[in-house]
């Protein structure tokens, strides 16, 4: 019997340069979400900061209660930092992830913060 396992999923430019990859069954909520992580992580790189916010923001408002969504939370706090290098809003976006989603690998990412 062959095995059978869960497909991965790679996000490429169009030069083929991976850009994200996901591994594991996904349903389809998870699978949204994935997407947008995939296209995120292929924006951010080129500065397309604001498109890149409005596509987390949007999967936030959709999907926030979703284990997947602090991985949104995580990035959307990236892009915005990246935009505008604004150390005070960086730190107000992880102290608001780590809030929402306080035992999530995202969150467990920044244990010398203070609340």
């Amino acid at each position: 019997m062959p095995l059978c396992g869960h497909p991965p999923y790679y996000f490429l430019d169009y030069k083929g340069k991976l850009a994200d990859f996901f591994a594991g069954y996904l349903n389809p909520e998870d699978f949204r979400i994935v997407l947008r992580l995939g296209l995120a992580s292929y924006l951010i790189p080129r500065g397309k900061y604001r498109e890149a916010e409005r596509l987390l923001e949007e999967g936030l408002d959709q999907f926030s209660d979703n284990p997947r969504s602090p991985a949104l939370l995580f990035k959307l706090g990236m892009a915005h930092y990246l935009s505008t290098w604004d150390n005070q809003k960086f730190k107000a976006d992880m102290s608001l992830l780590r809030r929402r989603y306080p035992n999530s690998p995202e969150a467990r990412m920044w244990p010398w913060m203070e609340e």
